[in-house]
């Protein structure tokens, strides 16, 4: 199964994290490497990206995805 497939399953999007306010804030904080180099996950339904990422080329980052797919079942199964 494709990546694309598995978030389409899922009902998951990846976005970049300059679409959502919660990530410029908490990028305002912790300062520019966090909206560039780290891929983060604090809900069921959304995997925010690095600015940087190729969205239309998600194969290339299929680990990094699978690993926060990890993330989104953790929240879906407690609920956080």
């Amino acid at each position: 199964m494709s990546i694309a497939d598995e978030l389409q399953s899922l009902g998951v999007r990846v976005r970049h994290k300059s679409e959502s306010r919660l990530m410029c804030l908490i990028g305002f904080f912790l300062g520019y490497r966090f909206m560039v180099s780290s891929w983060t996950t604090i809900s069921s339904r959304t995997i925010w990206a690095p600015d940087r990422v190729r969205l239309d080329m998600l194969s290339v980052y299929a680990v990094i995805v699978r690993h926060e797919l990890v993330h989104i079942r953790q929240a879906r199964r407690y609920w956080w």
